[in-house]
């Protein structure tokens, strides 16, 4: 709506919803609105005189104006999803940005082309650009957009139809046990078309891997991508912004998940300020997915072991408010207070740390029961519906294989809630175009559809997913 202080659109819908609002002789509500990752969804009444019609909009987020996407499949995912809605279609699809042409004109040329592949077996891009121009000026009106055309029609046709409704998944998943069947043959071809998109991105140069912050990493081979590390605030540490850690996006927000390794002894205290407030950004949940091997000096316990006795790291106060090892078998939910060590906080932050206890074994690539994992899920669902809707940090050893797995498990089963659909390839991409490192195994892979069908035998009807 707003970019660089330029309005570049007036709303033409109510911000909140159940709120009327009029223009001219049409009356316009809200009834409903929804927001994801990359875009939101409002469900609209428009009445005019003594008609009244019901209008599903759909309002992308992530693309700013005169640029391409920074990846393709967060439009692609979006695109199908406003398709999903044609059965209630009583006519055209309107499609708009700030001047109708260069956002406007990449997604119809996408949506058209999509269609064309799967009617023709090709696809004509050029042909394509040249026909909507000679219907409006300037459609598709970068390089770099028709360049996306390209990149998004390689993904989608190279991948297939990733999607599996629910109401056949279970017979898919069966097949999936068979390494002969189709289903199988698709699961690998998935599984090697993200192998080779993590592939690309080369992280030799990366900031994790300079003198100055190699010490800082468990593992020296495991360092974040840049464009997505939280930066460390330097008023409170002498060694610059850097922390092995990166942000993730969710399927219902952005920087839903702050992946990062269990803190070494040397950077308890960065892990606390990232936790606490970085430029302004406060993570109220820690998923601690690792056991705690107190033979493993490396290992640095952050959090006080006793009520009434705070701990300090680097500034900052840390105490145990609460402790409960009874309400499941294999979590430990504890409340922790973290707050200046100069009293400055009018109240303490409160964090909740859900550590998985006794479940996965340090060799095995996922946990030995995937009800514990959608239980922890559950559970830090919860907390945030108590709390506030803000990043949770999930910690492994490494800060790849576990954590990131736990949070491409959570993305599959939001949409699944959603979209009543089953997309794994979808769910790793969006991890994995983040944190490359993650999901080094076809097992780990094949995991996630396994967690997919645990989830749905939980439910006794398809309906009771929203």
């Amino acid at each position: 709506i707003v970019v660089d202080h330029q309005k570049k659109c007036q709303e033409y819908w109510p911000k909140d919803v159940g709120a009327t609002k009029e223009f001219g002789a049409f009356v316009v509500t809200t009834v409903l609105e929804d927001e994801y990752a990359d875009y939101a969804y409002r469900k609209l009444r428009v009445s005019y005189k003594k008609e009244e019609r019901v209008m599903h909009h759909f309002h992308f987020l992530s693309w700013t104006d005169k640029s391409r996407p920074d990846h393709t499949f967060p439009l692609l995912a979006f695109l199908r999803r406003v398709r999903s809605f044609d059965s209630e279609a009583l006519g055209p699809l309107v499609v708009h940005c700030s001047a109708g042409v260069g956002r406007t004109g990449t997604l119809i040329a996408l949506d058209y082309l999509m269609e064309q592949a799967k009617a023709e077996q090709k696809v004509d891009v050029f042909s394509c650009v040249q026909k909507l121009r000679e219907q409006r000026m300037n459609m598709v009106q970068l390089l770099e957009q028709y360049v996306f055309v390209y990149d998004a029609l390689l993904e989608t046709l190279k991948s297939g139809d990733t999607v599996i409704p629910c109401a056949t998944f279970p017979h898919t998943l069966e097949d999936l046990k068979r390494s002969d069947s189709a289903a199988h043959k698709q699961m690998r071809k998935e599984f090697e078309l993200i192998r080779v998109s993590k592939e690309a991105i080369d992280l030799s140069k990366a900031d994790g891997g300079t003198a100055t912050n190699k010490d800082r990493n468990r593992y020296q081979d495991i360092v974040p991508m840049d464009l997505y590390r939280p930066r460390l605030d330097q008023l409170f540490n002498d060694h610059g912004d850097y922390i092995n850690a990166v942000s993730v996006d969710g399927y219902k927000s952005r920087d839903a998940y702050i992946l990062t390794q269990m803190p070494l002894p040397e950077t308890v205290s960065d892990f606390l300020h990232m936790t606490y407030n970085s430029y302004g950004i406060r993570s109220n949940a820690i998923v601690m997915l690792n056991e705690l091997d107190e033979d493993d000096l490396t290992c640095a316990t952050y959090w006080p072991t006793e009520v009434d006795s705070p701990v300090e790291f680097g500034g900052l106060t840390v105490s145990l408010v609460s402790e409960d090892k009874q309400q499941h078998r294999n979590i430990i939910i504890r409340d922790l207070d973290i707050s200046t060590s100069e009293g400055e906080d009018k109240q303490p932050h409160r964090v909740r740390q859900f550590q998985m206890t006794n479940c996965w074994s340090k060799d095995s690539p996922f946990p030995k029961e995937m009800g514990v994992l959608l239980d922890l899920m559950e559970l830090v669902t919860r907390w945030q519906q108590q709390s506030e809707v803000a990043p949770v940090t999930v910690h492994c050893l490494n800060g790849v294989e576990r954590s990131a797995m736990f949070a491409m498990a959570s993305y599959l089963v939001d949409m699944l809630k959603v979209e009543q659909i089953v997309d794994v390839y979808l769910a790793c991409r969006f991890i994995t175009s983040k944190c490359p490192l993650a999901l080094p195994s076809l097992e780990q892979y094949q995991f996630l559809f396994e967690l997919a069908g645990s989830f749905m035998s939980d439910f006794e009807t398809y309906s009771n997913f929203k």
